[in-house]
């Protein structure tokens, strides 16, 4: 239709303003969509209509997408500076830890906030920092993504009886969260800590025994670059732990 509207000397804002109105657009398709809708220069209503669809709690269950899928569409409406559109997608996402299963009731997370942690993302085609070849896709750097893992999963865990975040490099530390706040605010105040440069995993799991309680769930978010660790002592102190978790996001 685009194509179409080219030939015909039609405007693109009239195209998408008539995809949007009749809704043939899937929910995923508006998602990936916003910054050729808005880029566009469609009217302010439309727009409305487009935020007001993205931010439908029934549409976010429906579509069944787990928050990080809202990642890509989150960055770009911070790059087109719209708050109304941010916001959309922001509620949007919080939406989405609804369709996460379950994950206990005494969760410790962990990630990795170190050195290697930091570089952009690595996508071998990347013109763009933290962006892929086309520009579509938000790569981001692995911190950026350890600590997206993080926040989805502590919002995620708002109504367990215990959740509690560490972060670590050189050091390790317990940080401090409000699982009612949005993913991405949880997300921003994770990203802004720093513990060094080293990736010494072992003082994070030293830090158990100041959790107050037993963890039946523990993340541990990580580029697996780490440091030599106490093998025998880690097994003594998790032997219990039901459900253990390790996502690497090392390329």
């Amino acid at each position: 239709q685009l194509s179409a509207a080219g030939k015909e000397g039609g405007s693109k804002a009239e195209v998408w303003t008539q995809l949007v109105e009749s809704g043939k657009l899937g929910y995923m398709a508006l998602l990936r969509n916003i910054r050729n809708i808005h880029e566009a220069g469609v009217s302010q209503e439309t727009m409305k209509a487009v935020c007001d669809r993205i931010a439908d709690p029934k549409e976010v269950a429906k579509s069944k997408q787990l928050p990080f899928r809202f990642t890509m569409a989150y960055m770009i409406a911070k790059e087109l500076k719209d708050s109304k559109l941010i916001r959309a997608v922001s509620r949007a996402m919080d939406a989405s830890v609804a369709n996460l299963p379950s994950i206990g009731d005494n969760i410790w997370i962990i990630f990795d906030s170190s050195g290697s942690m930091r570089g952009a993302g690595r996508n071998p085609r990347s013109k763009h920092t933290g962006w892929s070849h086309n520009n579509a896709e938000y790569t981001g750097s692995a911190l950026d993504n350890a600590c997206l893992f993080a926040a989805v999963l502590a919002k995620a865990s708002a109504e367990s009886m215990n959740c509690k975040v560490t972060h670590f490099a050189t050091r390790a530390e317990m940080l401090g969260f409000n699982p009612d706040d949005s993913v991405m605010s949880i997300f921003e105040s994770f990203k802004g800590n720093d513990a060094g440069y080293s990736t010494n995993l072992d003082q994070a799991l030293r830090l158990k025994s100041q959790l107050g309680f037993e963890p039946d769930a523990v993340f541990v978010i990580s580029d697996m670059q780490v440091n030599m660790m106490n093998g025998s002592r880690i097994i003594k102190d998790f032997k219990n732990t039901p459900s253990k978790f390790a996502l690497n996001l090392g390329n």
